[in-house]
């Protein structure tokens, strides 16, 4: 009996520090009923599609609820997006595309090779399948009524994308920009969550 209450003592414990510990997840900071985003300030050398990332944002906050996306005029905060850097960086899965080198010098006596045996100089020899996208971004939440500074965190993420596709060349780049907007999309809801989940327990 007595080893029975110890362990039903322990349970409750562990009952206790579990609410304690996800009851902060659910608190917004004082006074912040609602959010207003500001355009995505970019100064990247990298062409990014910055506006999946405004939009994945005030999508995150409307899935959750708990602070309500509104407009500049009538929100109690102002959620700031500054993509430090963008890279997209190629793998190390080398593929060789076409021959890695010309063929031998030939003689007048013999026939030339066929032209399929020489390079293709426009077109590159080696080329990897797969690329790296890698964006940094700096998030920034202030308080509109007391212009105070509610959270500032950075956000490195990266994530892999297909960059090259067994298809014909003339869709070949429609076929990668799809990739990499994939990429950033999914980039952008990692971050988008990360920002709901940190700003509701900064404080």
């Amino acid at each position: 009996m007595r080893l029975f209450c110890i362990v039903l003592i322990s349970f409750g414990l562990l009952q206790a520090c579990a609410y304690r510990f996800t009851n902060r997840h659910i608190a917004p900071p004082t006074n912040i009923r609602s959010i207003a985003f500001e355009s995505v300030y970019d100064t990247s050398r990298e062409v990014l599609s910055h506006e999946i990332l405004w939009e994945k944002l005030q999508y995150a906050f409307t899935s959750d609820g708990r602070i309500r996306v509104a407009s500049q005029k009538d929100a109690d905060a102002l959620l700031r997006v500054h993509i430090v850097s963008g890279s997209v960086t190629p793998t190390r899965d080398l593929t060789v595309g076409f021959a890695d080198k010309d063929p031998d010098v030939f003689e007048e006596r013999m026939p030339p090779p066929p032209p399929e045996k020489f390079r293709v100089l426009p077109e590159a020899g080696e080329y990897t399948t797969r690329d790296c996208l890698s964006v940094n971004v700096v998030v920034e939440v202030w308080n509109l009524k007391t212009k105070a500074l509610l959270m500032r965190k950075n956000y490195p993420v990266a994530e892999n994308f297909l960059s090259l596709n067994k298809t014909t060349s003339a869709n070949q780049f429609l076929r990668y920009e799809e990739a990499q907007d994939t990429s950033m999309m999914q980039i952008s809801e990692k971050i988008a969550s990360a920002v709901v989940r940190d700003l509701l327990v900064s404080i």
